[in-house]
């Protein structure tokens, strides 16, 4: 077999047996065909973007992907603020990393900043710095990110769960270019692009008196809608190829074809964790697939009895919040387990910043140490 002979005969020759050995090297053939065309694809969309981007994950051909990748090419040389659109899992901080690595201020900083992970004196702390007393534990002056990043870019992802006080405070940024640390009077003039980010919708928060009108039209000059993948499916397979090779390769394993059965799957999947859930599974296909045709995705699911399951019917019978949480809890359980509980290996792993997995581990009351 290993010398490339895919099957065999013996004597004396049943003519159903030829036929049906017929079939099957029909089948393998074709998926092979399928799986080149697949790679083409994947290779040809690489070359097309890569002399202008570093995209990775966020491959496609789909109309709307394109229109995307236009948007970058034209934002990206500018100054201009960035508001990025889209579910969770799209591929939002990646997008404004392209376009800072494709601007003018490249040899700059990107700071990511997660709105939603801190209280808001933490968060207002951590984006304009303190002065040494501003608030308990304030034991020392502190420099923010918005001084950290001078000269280069600010990612606000989840710019919805900003304070108002916070938001006045970004407002006053944008339009005067300089801010003041907490407790301290002096004013700091910065050169800082702002690119945010939401999975919620802006307009709807503003119509609720929930986010101001006024930051909304200094942040949404350049809006960037990223579609969910039920929305462009033409581009799942070749995701899928992308995010199978690349996992592949990292284990140190052999080429894996897919199946049409296979694509099939992933085809009626409605990916709700979008980009992000895809390469999850693909990782997990890549590891416990044995053989060199995947014919199953493991895609997963909670039952209101809490079990992990192979899926695409949740249950009406538990809320969803409690779905989704018992999901995230085990998915890090047992990313925990895997990596034995190494922070930065979680990090990369869940696509989640570190601030973000701390409170998520808190909230779950995982102990990294229990993995050790």
């Amino acid at each position: 077999m290993k010398c490339g002979i895919c099957d065999f005969l013996s004597k004396p020759l049943d003519f159903s047996i030829i036929k049906a050995l017929l079939q099957r090297i029909n089948e393998r053939l074709c998926l092979k065909n399928e799986n080149r065309l697949l790679k083409e694809s994947v290779s040809k969309l690489q070359d097309e973007l890569g002399h202008k981007y570093n995209l990775g994950e966020i491959v496609g051909k789909s109309k709307s992907m394109k229109a995307v990748f236009r948007l970058i090419e034209i934002v990206s040389p500018l100054d201009s603020t960035v508001l990025i659109s889209g579910e969770t899992g799209t591929g939002k901080e990646l997008i404004a990393k392209t376009i800072h690595h494709n601007s003018l201020r490249a040899s700059g900083r990107i700071i990511t900043v997660d709105c939603g992970a801190l209280t808001e004196t933490l968060l207002e702390s951590e984006l304009f710095g303190h002065k040494k007393g501003a608030f308990t534990g304030a034991q020392s002056n502190k420099r923010g990110h918005f001084e950290q990043a001078d000269g280069g870019t600010i990612f606000l992802d989840e710019i919805s769960n900003a304070s108002n006080s916070v938001q006045q405070k970004l407002l006053r940024l944008i339009e005067e270019k300089s801010f003041q640390r907490l407790g301290d009077e002096s004013v700091i003039k910065v050169d800082v692009r702002i690119i945010a980010a939401s999975n919620e919708d802006l307009i709807q928060l503003v119509k609720k008196g929930k986010f101001r009108q006024d930051l909304f039209y200094r942040l949404n000059v350049i809006p960037i809608y990223l579609p969910p993948l039920r929305e462009r499916k033409e581009d799942i397979p070749i995701l899928a190829r992308y995010f199978l090779d690349f996992y592949l390769q990292q284990l140190g394993r052999d080429f894996m074809e897919l199946h049409t059965e296979a694509i099939a799957q992933i085809l009626s999947h409605t990916w709700p964790g979008n980009v992000r859930e895809l390469s999850n599974v693909m990782e997990r296909t890549a590891i416990l697939t044995s053989g060199n045709i995947i014919r199953n995705v493991f895609i997963t699911e909670i039952r209101s009895d809490k079990s992990i399951i192979s899926c695409a019917h949740p249950s009406l019978d538990t809320p969803l919040n409690d779905q989704i949480d018992e999901l995230e809890r085990n998915y890090l359980k047992l990313a925990m387990e895997r990596y034995h509980g190494q922070v930065n290996k979680v990090v990369q792993c869940s696509g989640v910043n570190t601030r973000t997995l701390f409170r998520k581990l808190r909230r779950y009351n995982l102990d990294k140490k229990d993995y050790r």
